[in-house]
């Protein structure tokens, strides 16, 4: 076996290899592990555990890490030692029942060299905006709008928002398909990218600042006793950018007929996880992260280098 990428290593994180899914404490909020081939990695369970949270705990405990972290295919792992377990009769049918259920989950990866934070904001748009974007007009152009009606227009999309600047602040949800998101996903030109994007920053301040609606829709579920408005809370595209470059969590989509999209910029990379229920007879996720590479590299290019070139001259003069 070749030397396996990041995020081949990082999807082997959450439930461990194929095979030997037990060996995981899945009852455990949070798990800090060495995975066999050096690989430092974490599993956690989320509804325990908020993950903005969990993976600043992370964060600090890399920052006290003595020395670089190389990414070395020369490197060995030092030799690891077993552990024998005891375990009672009926463990062997229940070990294969959890891999059957982990099998439902089809998890695809795409490290993209060359497109990144710093390259995409030399075109003057934010990388957050243009990945929504490329997502919301991949989904339209392989299944329309989510009704099954072709016609490629948005369907609904959730993007976690953090709110950690307030006290007790934790996640509130943003909603990247906008009007002028269904504008450009209707006709891809420049200028819609552009009044897209406006609007989808403008969306994930206000968010942040407070102004979502969905966690008080929450409140009036309970009060009420039933769901409000269940359609407009139906996931089908289930978003979370990952900040921080060391870091790539995954999680399953919140429908069966959706997708989970995780992704992470770095200065001249990025990385995409897409995942799908296996059982879905919608859902493609290879055929999805082929288009959202194309649309990516579309959209890109409707946003040439020249304008941003000439007031970085204009300033330095």
């Amino acid at each position: 076996q070749g030397r396996r990428s990041f995020l081949e290593r990082s999807a082997a994180a959450a439930v461990g290899e194929s095979g030997n899914r037990g060996n995981r404490w899945y009852d455990k909020g949070l798990q800090l592990f060495v995975d066999g081939d050096g690989a430092l990695g974490c599993c956690i369970e989320h509804s325990a555990l908020e993950g903005i949270e969990s993976l600043d705990m992370v964060r600090r405990i890399l920052a006290r890490v003595p020395v670089p972290i190389i990414d070395n295919e020369e490197s060995v792992a030092p030799s690891l030692e077993s552990l024998c377990w005891s375990r009672p009769q009926q463990c062997p049918a229940e070990a294969a029942a959890l891999e059957a259920h982990a099998a439902t989950l089809a998890e695809r990866h795409l490290e993209w060299d060359g497109v990144g934070s710093r390259s995409l904001a030399a075109r003057s748009i934010s990388p957050d905006a243009l990945l929504q974007l490329a997502v919301q007009l991949t989904y339209a152009r392989l299944h329309g709008s989510g009704d099954g009606d072709g016609d490629g227009d948005v369907t609904v999309v959730y993007e976690s928002v953090s709110t950690g600047h307030f006290i007790g602040g934790r996640t509130a949800t943003g909603r990247p398909a906008t009007p002028e998101a269904r504008a450009f996903v209707r006709q891809p030109t420049r200028e819609a990218l552009l009044r897209a994007a406006a609007s989808h920053d403008a969306m994930l301040a206000r968010v942040s600042g407070g102004g979502g609606f969905d966690r008080h829709v929450l409140c009036l579920n309970d009060v009420a006793g039933r769901e409000l408005l269940e359609e407009e809370r139906h996931w089908v595209l289930s978003t979370s950018n990952i900040g921080d470059p060391a870091l790539m969590p995954s999680y399953a989509p919140a429908t069966r007929d959706g997708y989970g999209v995780i992704y992470n910029f770095q200065p001249e990379a990025m990385r995409v996880i897409v995942t799908a229920d296996a059982r879905s007879t919608r859902t493609n996720p290879d055929a999805f992260l082929t288009a959202l590479h194309g649309a990516m590299a579309e959209l890109r290019d409707l946003l040439p280098l020249e304008t941003r070139r000439r007031s970085l001259v204009s300033r330095d003069a």
